[in-house]
């Protein structure tokens, strides 16, 4: 048995049995969809972001390996000395060029047993360009070394 309540202005309680109207339903809709949609951007923004992140990392985190190659490169220890090349490590290839800006000659009061070989102190400005299969970097800093 269904019982009806009548309220003021002939409103009538929904029957438990009764369907939604087609303006509720239209409703419920835009904002199902409204939702939907602000979650994907949501989602697609974190996957970007996550893309940039994943690319940056690949690329500095053999930054420090290259710059202490170049490093010895310039100062001669493990190599003949010089001003430019380009290698490849762990999948990134790298070319630099560095010229060098200052030479100073070692001062006496720095001249103990650890300098005693070295006559001469350079500053070097580098230019590192870096290439990986998902991103070009170029980078310049400055570099101190000693012969």
């Amino acid at each position: 048995m269904m019982v009806y309540i009548r309220m003021r202005h002939n409103f009538f309680i929904r029957h438990p049995h009764q369907g939604f109207t087609l303006i509720e339903v239209l409703i419920a809709s835009v904002i199902l969809f409204a939702i939907i949609t602000l979650l994907y951007q949501a989602i697609a923004q974190s996957t970007h972001s996550s893309d940039i992140a994943r690319k940056n990392l690949e690329i500095n985190s053999v930054m420090p390996l290259i710059t202490g190659k170049i490093k010895s490169q310039l100062s001669g220890r493990f190599f003949q000395v010089q001003n430019s090349g380009e290698g490849e490590l762990l999948g990134i290839n790298y070319i630099w060029h560095a010229e060098q800006l200052q030479k100073k000659p070692l001062r006496q009061s720095f001249a103990d047993q650890d300098f005693e070989n070295y006559t001469n102190i350079f500053l070097w400005q580098v230019s590192l360009t870096l290439h990986s299969h998902s991103k070009n970097q170029t980078i310049r800093y400055q570099e101190v070394s000693w012969r």
